[in-house]
């Protein structure tokens, strides 16, 4: 029994790649609203897949004009192929369908992927020298206190602390100082 299920899981694991870029595929799709696309071709995978499952599952032996014709069976191992078969036909269509529908060319999946660089990977604040970032050099925090117990929609912004921090590189003499209300 452990080598059926190894030999099915081996069929499965070949059939990963192709089934994780058809649920990006399935995914991106849905986001545009066209799940009729994936609709379709799942449907046309499930139309190839039972019959292929039935014959790598079961085997075959057949007469034909040029020959015998005999696929044995494969049992777990031939339900795992059988899937993997289909994955990658399955992804092969999709691939074709977002290179050859016009509709995606709004998308601009059809243009290469360029090379990463510096600037697009880090981000701008780790970019900007430190004497252009904003320090916080003291912080003082002003307590709320309550006057009067009130329910208005008037004191909602009342009844928080008042945080001044002032900001500058080193004093505090020669910079503004900014309110932050929590």
């Amino acid at each position: 029994m452990a080598e059926r299920v190894r030999g099915y899981l081996a069929g499965l694991a070949c059939a990963l790649p192709a089934s994780l870029l058809f649920a990006s595929y399935r995914a991106f799709n849905i986001a545009i609203s066209r799940p009729k696309a994936v609709m379709a071709l799942q449907l046309g995978a499930l139309a190839l897949k039972v019959p292929l499952t039935a014959l790598l599952v079961f085997g075959i032996a057949w007469s034909t004009p040029f020959g015998d014709l005999h696929v044995p069976a494969l049992g777990a191992l031939g339900c795992g192929i059988a899937t993997a078969i289909v994955a990658v036909v399955q992804m092969a269509f999709a691939w074709r369908v977002l290179r050859r529908d016009p509709f995606y060319a709004q998308f601009g999946l059809r243009e290469r992927i360029a090379r990463p660089t510096r600037a697009g990977i880090i981000p701008s604040a780790i970019r900007t020298p430190q004497s252009r970032l904003r320090r916080f050099t003291k912080c003082e925090i002003t307590p709320y206190t309550p006057t009067a117990p009130s329910t208005s929609a008037s004191d909602v912004r009342s009844a928080s602390n008042d945080i001044t921090c002032r900001a500058g590189p080193t004093a505090i003499s020669n910079t503004r100082p900014s309110v932050v209300v929590c």
